[in-house]
């Protein structure tokens, strides 16, 4: 793999910078080691120095880092669940049952390095598409910190859902939902 290289210019007061930043995933260059060969002699060029080195390290580090992140320009969203493992958030239904589009980091350029896992898997709970009076479980606990567990199954009637708590916490998804993304469907749930 080729490592590329970009070259920007960005003026400091009375002194230009000319900053190199090695651009390629996986190969991630320390930032500092990088800015280290151009950094400045005055106070505030100091300060502008600083605020380049943590933007630096927020936009090319931060899509390694536990989260959803999307590209500025783009809608898709995709969740790092795991370090080197990332998925692609199914719709918006889906995003909602995470916590919402408040969750997500938006960045300049995204480039995840590691493994695409395909769509993600839905957080735990209850869940019907828009276009079926199937109730279906998520549970377990596959991936703890997003919810996400590794079995589902199918609510058998009204009354095991009153049982678990009544229907006003079942959620109405998108009838494209793929709601056994990366479970076990265990066939009817037990009775709680």
């Amino acid at each position: 793999m080729r490592i590329r290289f970009i070259r920007r210019v960005i003026p400091l007061s009375s002194c230009i910078l000319i900053l190199t930043i090695a651009s390629s995933y996986p190969t991630q260059a320390d930032p500092i080691a990088i800015l280290d060969d151009y950094y400045p002699n005055t106070q505030a060029q100091a300060r502008r120095y600083n605020s380049l080195v943590e933007s630096f390290i927020a936009q090319s580090s931060s899509s390694s880092r536990l989260g959803f992140y999307r590209q500025q320009d783009r809608p898709e969203v995709y969740l790092v669940y795991h370090p080197g493992f990332y998925c692609h958030v199914q719709n918006e239904d889906q995003m909602n049952a995470f916590g919402g589009f408040g969750r997500v980091q938006v960045v300049s350029s995204l480039s995840l390095s590691g493994t695409n896992t395909g769509d993600c898997g839905w957080s735990n709970g209850f869940f019907r598409r828009s276009n079926q009076p199937e109730v279906y479980r998520m549970y377990g606990s596959g991936i703890p910190k997003f919810n996400i567990g590794d079995s589902f199954c199918h609510v058998q009637n009204e009354a095991q859902m009153n049982a678990y708590g009544g229907f006003g916490q079942v959620r109405v998804v998108s009838p494209n939902s793929d709601l056994g993304r990366g479970r076990t469907f265990t066939g009817g749930c037990p009775n709680p």
